[in-house]
């Protein structure tokens, strides 16, 4: 596993980034993800960069809810630090599909 070094600490460099995409507005897989890929989910970074409120849902493979409907302020970000939550497959939506972008990184299992 490749790792970086900080700080005197080494640790290991996600084997899964989603890249930054602009979400749909229907529950949809992640970019390379299927229902049965298995994920150490560590983080999420979600901005908003329309003119309105925006609600936020991410759902494992099952549509298990992460979060359901978190709310990201106009022209705000919204960060979320998962640890390394097993999860199998993994879906995300935004109540309205225009100027929300995503990040979503973790490990494959």
């Amino acid at each position: 596993m490749p790792t970086v070094v900080y700080a005197n600490t080494t640790i290991p460099v996600p084997t899964y980034d989603s890249g930054i995409v602009q979400l749909p507005s229907a529950a949809t897989l992640l970019p390379a993800v299927l229902v049965s890929t298995g994920l150490g989910l560590m983080g999420a970074h979600f901005f908003n960069d329309s003119a309105a409120q925006i609600l936020v849902t991410l759902t494992d493979g099952s549509d298990g809810i992460l979060y359901k409907d978190y709310p990201v302020a106009a022209g705000q970000p919204w960060d979320a630090d998962f640890g390394l939550l097993p999860v199998t497959g993994l879906k995300w939506k935004a109540s309205a599909a225009v100027n929300v972008w995503g990040k979503v990184w973790g490990f494959l299992r």
